[in-house]
């Protein structure tokens, strides 16, 4: 039997060491993911490593065409007795030939585990190249038993490919300059709120695209198979994203409880396991506005007083992801830093804990107006300009079911109900333009100041900075 409990967080509840603990988002609960039941061999792959395949595969190096894959493997012995088996690892081009295949033996004690590593060479690698030329192999990993029979089989796609973040020149794939433009993306939809099928997936996707998205942000907490496995097949980029949004406290407590940070860093560790061998995921995002600090004091700890530090919380989840993946880098997106408060509003700086920083800006909507996001963004670059820095969000709320004849939209209701869909547009489309004209957003290497036009969607993400005089 599978459960679930959806009930909302409190102080003393079930789910009160459960993330997310707030968001303005809805958050359905209930089975809204397939279920299957699965029997094995005695001998297998681990079925139990954070819901991960167990088999994993991280491009070392592509030089001359030539690429490096580090494998690793983990197999279990159920059984009483010990076991000797041969693990078998090969990558199959796309006709399904063997490309290149490498084998290890194991001998397991009843009960035990063990880990089979080796390094494939790939002479002539075909790359994964974005929505150019998305290639996939096949990553087949099997046991064979002393006998000759295959215990388990694992197939997974593959794409070999390399990023790199320069916090000058932008986001590199496989060595070449490739400016990202993308949407965060929520599970959901009106028909079936959170229980969306793959056809309601494959079509939000196929929209993306029309827009000329080549990137995504998966927003704010691990999606499915789905979206990952159209992501590989289309050669969009991909942001992964734990549920660690804007709290961590309950009760106006001043510190994440041991049940929260465990909570925390198991969910990290099944977002990095289940999708590291994805090939359009990027980086890991640790958090999403953890930086509220007290200007929305009732909004992150229930009453007022000093708010709680998200710091160590922080340093504790980036350790982790870069131990079990340092192929990747460390994400997270901040609300607040470098915004006009009033007297006494102090905001931590969380984008230090991590290796990209993210900016969640929504001048224009909830605050200020368009034209300022060029000044916020150029200001944080200035700030630390050895980091990347990623337009992670931007936009306006609008409901499709309330509309105006001002072409424009009317005047911004912020934080109200009164959202017509032309206000949204308006909005998005000011804030776009004044990101596109920033110094920041420019194609990467055509130098300070560039106003090059590059196309906007809502919550873009430009993974960016240009060389500044």
């Amino acid at each position: 039997m599978v459960q679930t409990d959806n009930s909302k967080p409190a102080p003393g509840s079930p789910t009160a060491d459960v993330l997310p603990l707030a968001g303005d988002f809805f958050v359905p609960g209930g089975l809204y993911r397939p279920v299957r039941l699965v029997t094995t061999d005695a001998l297998h792959f681990d079925m139990l490593d954070s819901g991960g395949p167990a088999v994993y595969a991280t491009t070392r190096s592509i030089e001359g065409g030539r690429a490096q894959i580090d494998l690793s493997a983990r197999v279990v012995n159920a059984g009483r007795a010990g076991k000797t088996a041969l693990v078998r690892l090969a990558l199959l081009d796309a006709s399904g030939a063997v490309a290149a295949s490498v084998e290890r033996p194991l001998r397991l004690a009843g009960g035990s585990a063990s880990m089979a590593e080796a390094t494939l060479a790939l002479p002539a690698a075909h790359l994964w190249q974005g929505v150019d030329d998305p290639y996939l192999y096949t990553l087949r990993a099997e046991i064979v038993t002393r006998g000759g029979s295959v215990a388990d089989r694992l197939d997974q796609r593959y794409g070999i490919r390399q990023f790199t973040i320069d916090p000058e020149k932008g986001f590199f794939l496989n060595g070449r300059p490739y400016p990202l433009r993308g949407v965060g993306y929520h599970q959901d939809n009106e028909a079936h709120g959170w229980a969306i099928q793959p056809a309601d997936v494959e079509a939000d996707v196929r929209t993306l695209r029309e827009m000329g998205a080549n990137s995504i942000r998966l927003t704010h907490y691990q999606h499915g198979a789905t979206i990952h496995d159209l992501a590989d097949r289309l050669g969009l980029i991909v942001w992964d994203e734990i549920p660690l949004v804007s709290q961590w406290t309950l009760g106006g407590a001043k510190t994440a409880s041991d049940g929260l940070r465990a909570n925390a860093r198991q969910q990290l560790a099944e977002l990095i396991a289940q999708n590291r061998n994805h090939a359009s995921v990027a980086v890991w995002s640790i958090a999403n506005e953890v930086d509220f600090g007290n200007s929305l004091p009732m909004f992150l700890t229930g009453g007022s007083g000093t708010p709680p530090d998200p710091a160590p919380l922080l340093a504790e989840l980036g350790t982790l992801a870069k131990r079990l993946d340092p192929s990747r880098p460390t994400a997270l997106a901040t609300c607040c830093e470098g915004r006009l408060f009033g007297a006494g509003v102090d905001v931590p700086i969380t984008a230090t804990a991590v290796d990209v920083a993210g900016a969640n800006r929504y001048f224009g909507w909830y605050y200020g107006k368009a034209p300022e996001v060029s000044e916020n963004l150029d200001a944080l670059r200035q700030k630390r300009p050895a980091q990347p820095l990623a337009v992670t969000e931007y936009g306006a709320g609008g409901a499709i079911s309330i509309h105006t004849d001002n072409v424009l939209g009317g005047p911004v209701d912020r934080v109200g109900a009164t959202s017509p869909r032309k206000s949204s547009i308006t909005s998005t489309n000011r804030t776009g333009r004044c990101c596109r004209a920033s110094p920041i957003s420019g194609p990467p290497g055509s130098g300070p100041g560039s106003t090059s036009p590059r196309p906007c969607a809502r919550k873009a993400m430009r993974w960016t900075s240009t060389p500044r005089g």
